[in-house]
């Protein structure tokens, strides 16, 4: 290339380029096959937050955006303006992050303004120094002496220790096959945070993430608390009750679209007309709330099958339950004095109606699930029968394992609560019907204070179907009520510093795939004992309720007859000694 060729050049991209990466997104545009036209109003918007954003900053935009292009072109314009840059694009997979190294690679070498960053046949065929040149990793003309290329694309379970750089893109770390799980998640966590040893000090070099948050557990929901600017480009205009789930995290150009009064439902991309998003809507169904409109509240309520809002929380009666209580959800009936930790849209609700006819419970069970080596707590679990429905009076963690204290706290709570039975699973420990090692250890300490039977239970199932198969029917059908103060000491955080450790989180991030959850203690003593009341449960509970008042009616008869050869003065005394009341029927 001539010298007076790369001084033209040159000049024309300081005179329109260099301080504007618009300028360089258009010219980009009018170059690529696929698209040849002007960047739409969010793909402008997109690239003023590029140039001008954050130096830790996450672009979640509807699907089909082009912000994986505008991303890669602005890499290329960053290695146009200063050649020594040194860009690491990651995704999911190799093959993503492959995609994109190439289309930078294209608008190198097939974009005039670009000639002098283009590698000279005798830098090919320099053997003094290395030129990387192929889709995976390149160098460009005047990076200098480095050790890593000038773009570099790794899949995010890659090679990433021991690489430099100036700009990070992470498009699209996380997608939904590799985020299902607890477990899943916490890896990618891990992975990511290397990219802070990686990236270069300096003060216009950056980390950027694209991607669309999969559950409300998504590591792009973790970036605000950890300092990165968050910017949203939905496919609609949002209307108030979206405004409150997209706070301040949407676009300039959206937020400008609501101050001109732009109506709810209006396309944000001219490429989109309202008759195309119907039909996408349509045809995805609940998909596209996630995919268009960055809202994850739907798929996380499909996803996972648990709900606060299911159970009924109220205060109970540690020996005595009400006959009958009814469940609703109108918004009147939340608590507003409990905070736990939930999906949005999901929270606590006290019962429509409590029967004041209070009884003692049927029947009183305790389950112990033993901590093992691991940091799970030995999770408590009290159950109460009453009339088809389950009363849940105690659920906690204890610390300590088989310990002393431990057991001593079991056997007190099992005096307190006058449980008929104490199941303990055997799963560790061994000793089968006697509740294996724990069971053999509480046997002495509980004799102590209380005499109840003892044994064991053996789960073979795989621990989150068991859960979720037990437990979903039963909150579905609102046949489960909690105490009131479990929940308000679960939500109180200075009792758990830990959150997974909290009933609330594990019963809302609960799911039917294998290490949905970090810890599952106390929900696994929930299910165990629902599973132990599951064919008394096979009535329901106003069918329940009926038998119970015919059975005290049958009973009053009979006592009634046997006294009907007695000469009362005063019947309605016959009736009170029975137990019924001539105004409101059965006590």
């Amino acid at each position: 290339m001539k010298q007076r060729d790369i001084a033209a050049l040159n000049a024309e991209w300081d005179a329109n380029y260099r301080y504007s990466f618009r300028n360089f997104l258009y010219l980009v545009w009018h170059n690529v096959e696929e698209i040849r036209s002007d960047p739409t109003i969010i793909q402008y918007d997109i690239a003023n937050h590029l140039q001008y954003g954050s130096t830790r900053t996450c672009i979640e935009a509807l699907r089909g955006l082009g912000k994986s292009y505008i991303t890669c072109a602005y890499a290329a314009w960053r290695l146009r303006n200063d050649p020594s840059e040194a860009i690491l694009v990651v995704s999911a997979n190799i093959n993503k992050a492959k995609k994109n190294c190439r289309f930078i690679r294209d608008i190198v070498y097939n974009i005039d303004i670009m000639k002098p960053l283009r590698l000279t046949d005798a830098q090919r065929r320099d053997r003094s120094r290395k030129y990387y040149d192929s889709v995976l990793m390149f160098d460009v003309n005047g990076a200098g002496m480095k050790q890593v290329p000038s773009v570099n694309c790794v899949g995010i379970e890659g090679q990433v220790t021991g690489d430099r750089a100036t700009l990070i893109i992470c498009d699209d770390v996380e997608v939904s096959t590799n985020s299902l799980t607890k477990t899943q998640r916490t890896k990618i966590e891990l992975l990511v945070t290397e990219f802070d040893a990686v990236i270069k000090p300096g003060a216009g070099n950056r980390i950027i993430y694209l991607g669309t948050p999969h559950s409300i557990d998504s590591l792009y929901n973790t970036l605000p608390k950890k300092g990165y600017d968050v910017k949203m480009w939905p496919a609609e205009v949002p209307d108030a009750g979206w405004m409150e789930y997209y706070g301040q995290y949407l676009g300039d150009c959206i937020l400008e679209m609501l101050d001109n009064g732009v109506k709810t439902g209006t396309p944000t991309d001219s490429r989109f007309d309202k008759w195309d998003l119907m039909q996408r809507k349509a045809s995805m169904g609940s998909k596209y709330p996630q995919q268009y409109m960055l809202d994850i509240r739907e798929s996380d309520a499909n996803r996972y099958p648990l709900k606060l809002k299911d159970l009924i929380v109220t205060d109970i009666d540690h020996h005595r339950g009400s006959v009958h209580l009814a469940w609703s959800s109108s918004p009147e009936l939340v608590w507003q004095d409990l905070d736990p930790i939930c999906n949005r849209g999901d929270a606590c609700y006290r019962p429509f109606r409590i029967d004041p006819r209070f009884q003692e419970y049927e029947e009183s069970v305790m389950i112990i699930d033993p901590s093992g080596a691991g940091e799970d707590l030995t999770a408590i679990c009290v159950m109460k029968l009453l009339h088809g429905r389950l009363f849940c009076t105690e659920l906690r963690g204890l610390k300590g394992g088989f310990g002393k204290e431990v057991l001593e706290e079991i056997s007190e709570l099992a005096k307190y609560e006058r449980v008929n039975k104490i199941l303990v699973e055997t799963n560790m420990g061994g000793g089968g019907e006697r509740g294996g090692m724990f069971g053999e250890l509480l046997r002495p300490v509980l004799a102590k204070y209380y005499r109840c039977d003892i044994e064991g239970i053996w789960n073979h199932r795989q621990k989150e179907l068991r859960i979720c198969d037990t437990l979903e029917p039963v909150f579905n059908n609102h046949r489960l009520v909690i105490d009131k103060g479990i929940i308000a000491r679960d939500a109180n955080q200075s009792t758990m510093i830990e959150e997974e450790h909290r009933l609330c989180y594990q019963i809302t991030r609960m799911t039917r795939e294998k290490g949905a959850i970090g810890h599952d203690d106390l929900i696994d003593a929930l299910a165990m004992a629902v599973a132990y009341f599951e064919e008394k449960l096979a009535i329901g509970s106003e069918e329940a309720l009926d038998n119970y008042q015919n059975e005290r009616w049958e009973e009053m008869m009979r006592q009634f007859e046997e006294m009907a050869g007695n000469d009362y003065s005063d019947n309605e005394s016959v009736f009170v000694s029975t137990g019924y009341n001539l105004t409101n029927g059965l006590n």
